[in-house]
């Protein structure tokens, strides 16, 4: 029995060792346990800290970060927060410089926002890739603006031209008019009426044709009893050149025209339809 007694002694002094020797091994793995889980959950978020870029997130990892101090967790951590938050600082500023670059489309704001975007980490495709259609968007609307800007000159030099030329064209028109209007005025020096012709000289051609068959330059003299194209008496053309001031040997069509025209005014009221068309004056 004592034998027994002894070996159950020896037998429960190696247990308690045991229990003794277990417990801080078995207190390191869960410890250890404990810091692979929050590497893991670290780790996670990083991802939607990526996307989100929610400050909150970023506080929260910055203090689970701080809890694996001291593991060999920590420096993969660290480093990879360091990134996360260089990465943010660079998407902020992105995201400033391309917003200023669609605001005021300017060239200067566009190499900003190029040249902000480009600093980005390449791992970062798909931020990049946003950030370079939107920069692109404001290179083609730049372009499309210059093109609308330059139809737009080509349309306003074109009206302008079509302009000057409507402007000539009405001023060619206008001369034109004046200078008719001043013929006819001079080609009826009294504004006397032809009713029944067409004009003037309708009315003055057939008078000329039923005295001088239509010959204007007829009897130029004044030995003649009759002169010129109208047929006048000697007496009749010397009184019409008292009346018009002019002079008598002037045997002109146009001063023959003056003296008709003075004869209608004075003795056919003004008018080239009361002279017969037929005899004599």
């Amino acid at each position: 029995m004592k034998f027994k007694s002894k070996l159950t002694s020896v037998a429960a002094s190696a247990l308690i060792g045991m229990t003794l020797f277990s417990a801080p091994i078995a207190q390191a793995d869960t410890a250890t346990a404990t810091q692979s889980r929050l590497y893991d959950t670290i780790n996670i978020q990083f991802t939607e800290a990526y996307q989100s870029r929610s400050s909150e997130l970023i506080n929260k990892i910055t203090k689970e970060v701080s809890q694996l101090e001291g593991t060999s967790y920590h420096e993969p951590v660290e480093a990879s927060l360091l990134h996360l938050n260089q990465f943010i600082t660079a998407y902020d500023k992105a995201t400033a410089a391309v917003d200023r670059a669609e605001k005021t489309r300017t060239a200067a704001d566009i190499s900003l926002a190029e040249t902000a975007v480009g600093a980005l980490p390449s791992s970062e495709v798909a931020h990049k890739s946003t950030f370079t259609g939107r920069i692109q968007a404001v290179i083609k609307a730049n372009e499309k603006a210059a093109q609308a800007a330059e139809a737009a000159k080509k349309a306003a030099a074109e009206a302008a031209k079509q302009e000057a030329a409507a402007a000539q064209a009405a001023k060619i028109a206008s001369e034109k008019a004046a200078a008719q209007e001043a013929a006819a005025k001079a080609n009826n020096t009294y504004g006397l009426k032809f009713t029944g012709y067409s004009s003037i000289d309708e009315a003055r051609a057939l008078r000329n044709m039923i005295e001088q068959g239509g010959n204007m330059n007829v009897n130029l003299s004044l030995n003649l009893n009759y002169i010129g194209g109208y047929g006048f008496a000697k007496s009749t053309w010397l009184a019409l050149c008292n009346v018009t001031g002019t002079s008598p040997t002037d045997f002109s069509v146009a001063h023959q025209n003056l003296l008709a025209d003075t004869l209608v005014r004075d003795y056919f009221g003004g008018d080239w339809g009361n002279v017969p068309k037929s005899g004599g004056w």
